[in-house]
């Protein structure tokens, strides 16, 4: 079975998503083949994926123009989206083509909505697998734009054009996709190694463990102006060259993103699926970067505190390094179980779609 996968490069958070999906689907289908379509760093997609594939890195959706992982650039957001749908159904027509030399025997896109179109084209069983979509991304901005009508009109379509749109929790409600079933939780839970990166770090418990985790678009907090702690140690990227003896780098611990947030005792990043679910899995607390106008961050934390621990910080607060009292009353909150994840599901649901013809 050759399966084309199309993964949004915006963020890490679909990419989290897919290879779950990915590699539960390879443990059902051992004659899994699989393309994906994506400009997702290989170096994320090598970390998640235990499955031979063929990446393409190609743009196949917009998302949106960020100028940080917490700021996204409005005016270029909108211009991408206008120059994309002033031609439209050529991008179809040019996914079709692209689509059609791969002969793929099915689609799975999270959450590409132009091969969503171009499948249907081609009587290719598609899968449209998120917690959102692009079409009530670009209403949320732009619906004051004289184009948005038309766009979003675009976009919808496109997604109705899938044989079903799985939705996994967290999931923001969106009415206007009619084709959509909700599945299971789709992340996987990481191997947790407290005692030992403790060691390794040489910290005693006595220290508070901070991950520092802002996705898949490149952002830098001024750390290295924070007053320093005794009670707090960070992990952060080693992109951002602060040597302080109450900071480690993510590089040097040699373990994986996922193992380190399920062997810290908080995470300080943004709102997101990837982020939101495995804190969720893991039982570890998430400290928010608050993003008033980022349409999901309200029903992704309010999911996260029915299923664990989260509260968010202002931006102001976060310039200064003032948010040791946040981070204890955080972990001062009693924690509720985890919720269990079953990416067996979602592959199963993802099959029984995708695999109609041979029922």
């Amino acid at each position: 079975m050759h399966l084309v996968v199309y993964i949004s490069a915006h963020g890490f958070g679909h990419a989290a998503q897919s290879c779950a999906a990915l590699n539960a689907m390879a443990d059902i289908r051992d004659d899994l083949d699989v393309t994906i379509v994506s400009q997702v760093s290989p170096e994320f997609l090598a970390s998640r994926l235990a499955i031979e594939y063929e990446l393409i890195n190609r743009q196949t959706d917009i998302g949106l123009v960020m100028r940080s992982g917490i700021e996204i650039d409005l005016p270029a957001s909108r211009e991408a989206y206008r120059q994309w749908h002033a031609q439209w159904p050529k991008p179809v027509q040019d996914e079709k083509t692209q689509l059609a030399a791969l002969k793929p025997d099915a689609v799975l896109s999270d959450i590409a909505y132009t091969p969503l179109a171009a499948a249907r084209e081609l009587d290719i069983p598609a899968v449209a697998l998120c917690c959102l979509n692009w079409g009530s991304v670009y209403q949320h901005y732009f619906s004051d734009m004289p184009e948005s009508g038309k766009i979003v009109s675009q976009i919808l379509a496109a997604y109705h054009q899938a044989d079903v749109f799985l939705t996994t929790p967290p999931v923001w409600d969106m009415p206007e996709i009619r084709n959509q079933k909700q599945t299971a939780l789709l992340v996987n839970k990481a191997q947790q190694n407290r005692v030992g990166l403790r060691r390794m770090l040489g910290l005693d418990e006595s220290r508070r463990l901070v991950l520092v985790g802002l996705g898949g678009v490149a952002t830098r907090l001024p750390l290295d102006e924070w007053p320093e702690r005794a009670e707090i140690h960070w992990l952060i990227p080693a992109s951002w060259n602060i040597s302080r003896p109450d900071v480690s780098t993510i590089e040097s611990t040699g373990m994986t993103f996922s193992n380190l947030i399920a062997s810290v005792d908080l995470v300080l990043g943004k709102i997101g699926y990837g982020l939101v679910s495995e804190c969720a899995v893991n039982g570890t607390s998430l400290l928010y970067i608050e993003r008033p106008d980022w349409p999901e961050d309200r029903p992704f934390s309010a999911w996260l505190n029915a299923h664990g621990r989260c509260a968010g910080v202002g931006k102001q607060r976060l310039e200064s390094g003032d948010v040791v009292e946040a981070i204890e009353a955080l972990l001062s909150r009693p924690a509720p179980e985890p919720p269990e994840p079953d990416a067996r599901q979602v592959a199963w649901d993802c099959l029984e779609y995708l695999l109609h013809d041979e029922h």
